[in-house]
């Protein structure tokens, strides 16, 4: 702290400063000290002389910095509690000349003051004789008194100290001896005298064994008397016994000693455990024994006893060759004895059996033993796969040799044997010179037989034999080759030339005139027409009744025979005809009820040419959901409309019931027009599902389809 600027030190320690009289002889009124609140006094102790602080710390500084200032520092330096400076140990805690550091000097600004240096700070104090009474900085009054001090509450003698050399103090609150020899306190006399025991007042009673307030009792209204065994709860919340402590309190904790356990419900002994000592703890409910054996449950007593007799309520029966229940009968009310063979449903839903379990329980699916297989187009012993063993899977529709011997699809039969005769519907005809649908033609519906040599027209429109084309097409152009010429006035060969190279061949004369087609009246024709047109009786290409209509598939909503779908002619006149696959589970009930109109259907409609045929192809697949049945029937019709352009359905011509699985249906048009196709349920109930539809058109002539 040497070499610090004296004046910053003022800026630590002039709230601090100490009032005349502090370190030596002063003046002070009686009752009053310097005011703090001016900036060069310290609060004072209520005495009215110097604060005490001040007063012993200035004193000791006077002392300290006597005995140190001057010594020369030896071989070993100051002492510790004193600093080098310049050669001198000095004590900066209280030299004023070095206050805080080396040459730090303390100075007095005011009137009548004089500095003083107090642990390290500096401080200002009045001079003896001399006191601050205005408040402001310095010591501007000097003390009026100067005599010897006398009993009258005032500081004679103005050494800070009021009435000193006396007893006390007149009128201040002093210690004195009661009336039974205790301590008590009283109001100094106006003699400065202390107070006569009957004036000093008694303490409040404390535990010491003594009669404290002077009322002829010892330790009273305290809880209890040192020693004494008393009443006390203990940790655990129960009531125990314990003495009474020094300070006459009522033990508490493990000075609180438990009673021993009783049937209570409680943890008396403080041990963690309740009514531990007796069987059980009243009131709880408790396993006992029956009066039957079994073990039962009950409350326990209010004396901590097993409940016993009717108070031991027996348990459920159980599955154990015991009367649990204790009415007289084992293991009764439980779904089945142990080892009995029973009834269940394996895991693939059919009824099997099983054995009862040891747990008297029903054999779960999985301990079912499964039934042999049956024909009945369900998986019965649970292998994956329906009626295998069989030919057959019951209703389903599987591949079939027909009555003319070729493959066609028929029904499983109810014993799941493969569908024979009747029962193996022939599937539509195809172009493979064979007869497919076993009518007794083959290719019918096609232009010719696949193959055959059939009649054609040649080139230059005369009549010849060619071979049936591989899609049983007539052959034309160069595919019929010309017959030799002929003497028939026509170009039979097709060389340009007329009976050429016939000798004696006379020119016929043909009848053409006027005529598109027909018989030239020679043996030959003046021409063909185009399809679908045909020759009438005048020799003209006429169209037929009705115009070509519905060439391609439509999307109609299949809601009544006016929103039937239409089938495009060019789709089911291909090798794979018209298909669909959809279900009637959303669909509206919208056909008549003169033919098995048992619900929802769909509609379809197809624009024939006379002798135009169809072959439909229906499979009925899985009923709708939350019907009883898995499979359903279903019903077929075809309605004819009215004329080339109506949609409705005028006339019925099919009415098909009872399609249980497949079904095949050929139909031939007597007219032009719209024919409407109705796929309905058969009976009153189950009568909606899943189906797929299939429409193949043969045409009368070759190109029909559009």
């Amino acid at each position: 702290m040497a070499g610090r600027d004296p004046s910053s030190r003022w800026g630590w320690i002039l709230p601090w400063l100490v009032a005349a009289g502090s370190l030596g002889a002063g003046c002070a009124t009686a009752g009053t000290a310097p005011d703090a609140r001016d900036g060069i006094g310290v609060p004072d102790d209520g005495d009215g002389g110097t604060p005490d602080a001040v007063e012993e710390t200035a004193e000791d500084a006077v002392v300290e910095a006597g005995d140190v200032e001057g010594e020369e520092t030896g071989e070993g330096g100051c002492p510790p509690d004193r600093t080098d400076c310049g050669g001198t140990c000095v004590d900066t805690t209280s030299d004023p000349a070095s206050c805080g550091g080396c040459g730090v000097a303390c100075s007095a600004p005011w009137e009548h003051t004089e500095p003083v240096c107090v642990g390290s700070y500096c401080v200002v104090r009045c001079l003896p004789g001399w006191v601050d009474l205005d408040g402001d900085p310095g010591c501007e009054t000097a003390c009026p008194g100067g005599g010897p001090e006398s009993c009258n509450g005032v500081d004679d003698d103005c050494d800070g100290t009021t009435d000193n050399g006396f007893p006390c103090a007149a009128g201040t609150s002093v210690g004195c001896t009661t009336s039974c020899l205790t301590h008590g306190t009283g109001t100094c006399t106006a003699d400065c005298a202390p107070p006569a025991e009957t004036a000093c007042v008694p303490p409040a009673e404390a535990c010491n064994g003594e009669d404290d307030d002077c009322d002829g009792t010892t330790d009273e209204e305290l809880p209890c008397s040192p020693g004494e065994t008393m009443p006390c709860t203990t940790p655990c919340g129960s009531g125990g016994t314990g003495a009474c402590t020094s300070l006459c309190e009522i033990p508490s904790g493990s000075a609180c000693n438990p009673p021993a356990e009783a049937c209570n419900g409680v943890d008396d002994d403080c041990d963690g455990a309740v009514d531990e000592d007796f069987s059980c703890i009243a009131g709880t409910t408790v396993g006992c024994s029956t009066s039957c054996g079994s073990a039962g449950s009950g409350r326990c007593t209010a004396s901590c006893g097993l409940p016993s007799g009717a108070a031991c309520t027996p348990p459920v029966e159980a599955c154990n060759g015991r009367d649990d229940d204790c009415n007289g009968l084992t293991d009764e009310g439980l779904p089945c004895v142990p080892g009995a063979v029973l009834p269940c449903v394996t895991t693939c839903g059919t009824a099997g059996t099983g054995l009862c379990s040891a747990l008297c329980e029903l054999p779960s699916a999985a301990s079912c033993t499964p039934p042999a297989e049956s024909c009945n187009a369900r998986d019965d012993d649970c292998d994956g796969a329906p009626d295998d063993g069989f030919p057959c899977v019951q209703g389903a529709t599987t591949a079939c040799s027909t009555s003319c011997g070729g493959a066609g699809t028929g029904a499983c039969s109810a014993t799941c044997g493969l569908p024979t005769g009747a029962a193996c519907p022939p599937p539509a005809e195809t172009c493979n010179a064979l007869d497919d649908d076993c009518d007794g033609a083959t290719d019918d519906g096609f232009g010719c037989i696949r193959g055959a040599t059939v009649a054609c027209t040649t080139s230059c429109g005369g009549t010849a034999s060619g071979t049936c084309s591989a899609t049983c097409t007539v052959p034309s152009g160069a595919s019929c080759p010309p017959p030799a010429e002929t003497c028939n006035a026509l170009d039979d060969d097709c060389d340009g030339s007329t009976d050429e190279g016939l000798a004696g061949c006379a020119t016929c004369p043909r009848n053409c005139t006027g005529r598109d087609c027909g018989d030239d009246g020679c043996g030959g024709v003046c021409g063909t027409c185009t399809a679908p047109a045909s020759c009438d009786a005048g020799g003209h290409c006429v169209a037929p009744s009705c115009p070509i209509q519905g060439c391609t598939t439509g999307s109609e909503s299949r809601d009544r025979c006016s929103g039937a779908r239409v089938i495009g002619r060019s789709t089911a006149r291909g090798a794979a005809g018209y298909t669909i696959s959809d279900d009637t589970c959303y669909a509206s009930n919208r056909s008549d009820t003169s033919c098995w109109d048992a619900g929802a259907d769909h509609h379809y409609r197809i624009f024939l040419r006379t002798g135009d045929r169809i072959d439909v192809h229906i499979d009925v697949g899985w009923s709708c959901p939350g019907y009883s049945s898995s499979w359903w029937y279903s019903s077929f019709k075809i309605y004819r409309s009215a004329g080339c352009t109506d949609t409705t359905c005028a006339t019925r011509v099919v009415c098909e019931e009872s399609i249980p699985d497949s079904f095949d249906y050929g139909y031939t048009a007597p007219s032009d027009g719209w024919y409407i196709l109705v796929v309905d349920g058969y009976t009153a109930f189950d009568d909606e599902g899943d189906y797929d539809l299939r429409v193949r058109l043969t045409c009368v002539t070759a190109g029909c389809e559009c």
